[in-house]
């Protein structure tokens, strides 16, 4: 079975490439730990991203549906003038 792989070029196809629908991440504590001012963290990067059709130097969009579900969606046409974060630096009270 083949995979799209997508380039800014043009969408092509890569035999036996790693299934793009599911990956297992650990989400890890970061912050300050001795204040006690941590949070949760989900790191995502590689290969598989491109495959998935996120581009680097691409905005997406991260909504919370219903507790325990992260939707990730790519933008189109999206400039850095867009919508601001409400609370920019969750660290500050």
């Amino acid at each position: 079975m083949t995979e799209p792989f997508l380039t800014k070029q043009a969408l092509v196809t890569y035999p036996n490439s790693k299934d793009t629908q599911r990956r297992v991440l650990k989400v890890v504590e970061i912050g300050d730990f001795w204040a006690k001012r941590t949070m949760p963290s989900i790191r995502l990067q590689g290969k598989w991203m491109l495959r998935a059709g996120v581009l680097p130097n691409h905005y997406v969009q991260i909504t919370n549906p219903s507790p325990g579900v992260l939707l990730i969606q790519i933008l189109d046409n999206f400039t850095q003038s867009g919508p601001q974060l409400s609370n920019p630096n969750p660290f500050k009270k």
